[in-house]
C-alpha cells in the first residue's frame, strides 16, 4: 500500500497537482513493516507425553535416541538447528549442562537439563558410546549407531 501511495504522490507532483514541498513531506512518512507469525505451534503436555510413551515402548537404539532428543529439545528449549549442531564435548555430565554454540543471533549459551532429560540422555549415551562427534547420530535399521 505504501508503494502504491508513493507512486500516486509522485505522479501528482509530476502533474503539478501538489508542490514539491508537499510531495517531499508526504513521502517521508515512516514505513511500518509487518511481522509474520512463526510457523508451527507449541506441543501440548499431552502430546509430549504421548511422544515419550511411544519412545518408551521402543526398546531399540532408535527409541533411546528419540527419547533423549525429545527430552533435550523440550527441557532446554532448543531449535532444530541448535540440537543438530551439539557436539558430545558440549555436554557436561557433572553439572548437567549443555553448551549451545551458534544459537540464534550466532550467540553461545549454556542451558541446564532437568533430571528427566539427563536420564534420557544418559540412556542414549550408553548406546552412542564415547567417541567424539555429534551428540545425536543417525541409527540404521539394524539398530547400529552411525558414527
Amino acid at each position: 500500500m505504501m508503494a502504491a501511495l508513493s507512486r500516486v504522490l509522485e505522479e501528482a507532483w509530476k502533474l503539478g497537482q501538489m508542490s514539491a514541498e508537499d510531495y517531499h513531506r508526504a513521502i517521508t512518512i515512516e514505513r511500518k513493516t509487518g511481522q509474520r507469525l512463526l510457523k508451527g505451534r507449541a506441543l501440548s503436555i499431552g502430546e509430549v507425553q504421548a511422544l515419550f510413551h511411544v519412545c518408551a515402548q521402543d526398546s531399540s537404539v532408535k527409541g533411546s535416541r528419540d527419547a533423549a532428543l525429545i527430552a533435550v529439545l523440550y527441557a532446554a528449549g532448543l531449535r532444530r538447528s541448535e540440537i543438530v549442531a551439539i557436539d558430545s564435548s558440549d555436554w557436561n555430565m557433572v553439572d548437567n549442562c549443555l553448551t549451545v554454540r551458534s544459537g540464534k543471533g550466532d550467540k553461545d549459551r549454556t542451558t541446564y537439563l532437568d533430571d528427566g532429560a539427563t536420564a534420557a540422555l544418559m540412556d542414549w549415551l550408553i548406546w552412542r558410546g564415547e567417541e567424539p562427534g555429534a551428540l545425536f547420530y543417525p541409527t540404521r535399521k539394524g539398530g547400529k549407531v552411525e558414527h
